[in-house]
C-alpha cells in the first residue's frame, strides 16, 4: 500500500464524521464522502471504480451484491 493510500484509509474515520457534522441525513453524508475521495484518488493517478447496484442505496446488503463488491475492494487494495 502507498503512502497516499495509507493516509487516505487512516483520514476516512475524520472524514465520515466531518461530512456528518455537514449533512442533516447520512446518506448525504456518505455522497459528501464519496466526492471528497473521488477528487483525492483523482488529483493522485489512482483508477477507481463506482459500484452501483439496483436497490441497495447506500450500502450493500444483498449478499451477492456485497461479495462483488468485497471483491472490487480486494481488487482495489492489492
Amino acid at each position: 500500500m502507498t503512502p497516499f493510500e495509507r493516509g487516505l484509509l487512516d483520514l476516512l474515520p475524520r472524514l465520515r464524521r466531518f461530512a456528518r457534522s455537514l449533512a442533516i441525513h447520512p446518506a448525504d453524508a456518505d455522497d459528501l464522502c464519496q466526492v471528497a475521495l473521488e477528487k483525492a484518488l483523482k488529483k493522485n493517478g489512482k483508477e477507481y471504480e463506482i459500484l452501483i447496484e439496483e436497490a441497495e442505496g447506500h450500502g450493500f446488503e444483498k449478499e451477492d451484491a456485497a461479495l462483488r463488491f468485497y471483491g472490487a475492494v480486494e481488487k482495489f487494495l492489492a
